[in-house]
């Protein structure tokens, strides 16, 4: 009889909403003890070129703006998950950084949130980070509500 593993890595990505925060909620409770769950944020590298092109900011600025905010957020995030977790800020696509690391960290598991912060027209008419990281992906992706 075969036997089924359990899986012991989670990659979980954040972008801070509520929707994101249930998904790393259901990820601490899911993870087996021994269990490892890293934490990974995206900073979106094309919103901040979209800030620049509209001279709202340098590139350099936007990106760190972004990044101070998400530390924050992320301490935040970690000192009330009731767990050890790993975590991680990078720069980049949203859906191609989830997927490079997901398998950079050998994870079993992507957890995400289905509904990102924001809705835009562009979401609406492409397809969100969520739709685009279960297309992409070659490991199992878990979309929290």
């Amino acid at each position: 009889m075969a036997t089924v593993s359990t899986p012991e890595g989670f990659l979980v990505a954040v972008d801070f909403s509520e929707c994101s925060r249930r998904a790393l909620e259901l990820a601490v409770r899911m993870c087996p003890a021994g269990g490892d769950i890293t934490v990974l944020h995206v900073i979106d590298a094309g919103l901040a070129a979209k800030v620049e092109d509209e001279g709202l900011g340098s590139y350099a600025e936007v990106i760190a703006r972004m990044r101070e905010r998400a530390e924050r957020e992320m301490e935040a995030l970690k000192a009330s998950a009731g767990g050890p977790l790993e975590s991680l800020i990078v720069e980049g696509l949203p859906f191609a950084e989830i997927g490079r690391i997901a398998k950079d960290l050998d994870c079993d598991l992507i957890v995400m949130g289905a509904h990102g912060r924001r809705e835009r027209t562009e979401e609406i008419l492409f397809g969100g980070t969520a739709e685009k990281v279960v297309r992409t992906s070659r490991r199992p992706v878990l979309c929290v509500p």
